[in-house]
């Protein structure tokens, strides 16, 4: 498995939604629609990332070939889950569990 590190920007484009405010309602707007749904850019002046890369990994899974991020920074990290997992809406992310 090779790690390969990419800039967050590479994904915003491809993830529009990254760029989007955590908010509550915001899956139900109309800014939130044009941006996911519609392809449209956002109207943020650009990711609210605290680190600028993220790793890479491709993984081979019995389902097919699958794509890791390794997010470093436990804020971005929230930001991506919410952004993604969660339509921007602000929902609790547990702390990461001690080892």
């Amino acid at each position: 498995m090779e790690a390969i590190t990419c800039k967050i920007q590479d994904y915003s484009a491809r993830y529009r939604q990254l760029l989007l405010p955590i908010a509550s309602g915001i899956s139900q707007s109309g800014e939130y629609r044009s941006v996911v749904l519609q392809g449209n850019p956002a109207a943020g002046s650009g990711a609210p990332f605290n680190r600028e890369e993220v790793v890479r990994y491709e993984c081979d899974t019995p389902a097919g070939s699958a794509e890791v991020l390794l997010v470093s920074d436990r804020e971005d990290f929230v930001h991506m889950y919410r952004a993604l997992a969660y339509k921007c809406e602000p929902e609790a992310i547990p702390p990461p569990s001690e080892r």
